[in-house]
């Protein structure tokens, strides 16, 4: 990655490392080693199942309906790798919450992607993307704004 600096910016810089003793450098230099580091297939997934299980979490709160174990729970994460929405919601919880729910917890964001696969596992036309990025300050939720509309006008 290229990255342009100012001259100031690049004198902070360099005044900070210059301030680092051998043994902060070296921890400096081994954590952007580890940074270019492609994550691996099973860190990933792991990652992703745990943003899955947290916006599992969300829509339980949301609807008011318990996370229990096993395969009553009317709220469940999607195994890694299979097709269709991230959150497999059913009766009651797809009633009361009617989307399509893609998650992704990634470090780069592809939001045209993202919402092209959402929209092939829409429901009723209807998705809700949820996302957690280490570019963002916050996770953020995308859903059209049609959707969005609607849901605020039930607030009224």
């Amino acid at each position: 990655m290229i990255v342009n600096l100012s001259n100031k910016e690049k004198d902070i810089i360099i005044d900070a490392l210059s301030k680092l003793d051998s043994k902060q450098s070296i921890a400096l230099s081994k954590k952007i080693e580890r940074s270019k580091k492609q994550i691996k297939p099973r860190s990933a997934k792991n990652k992703g199942s745990s943003y899955q299980k947290k916006v599992c979490e969300y829509i339980s709160q949301i609807t008011n309906i318990p996370l229990i174990k096993g395969d009553e729970c009317l709220i469940q994460s999607r195994g890694m790798g299979q097709q269709g929405t991230d959150v497999v919601l059913y009766g009651k919880a797809r009633k009361l919450f009617p989307y399509g729910i893609e998650c992704k917890n990634c470090n780069t964001i592809s939001l045209p992607l993202w919402v092209k696969q959402a929209k092939a596992n829409a429901i009723d036309g209807k998705y809700i993307l949820f996302i957690k990025s280490a570019l963002l300050e916050d996770e953020i939720v995308v859903m059209r704004t049609k959707d969005f509309l609607n849901e605020m006008g039930k607030q009224k």
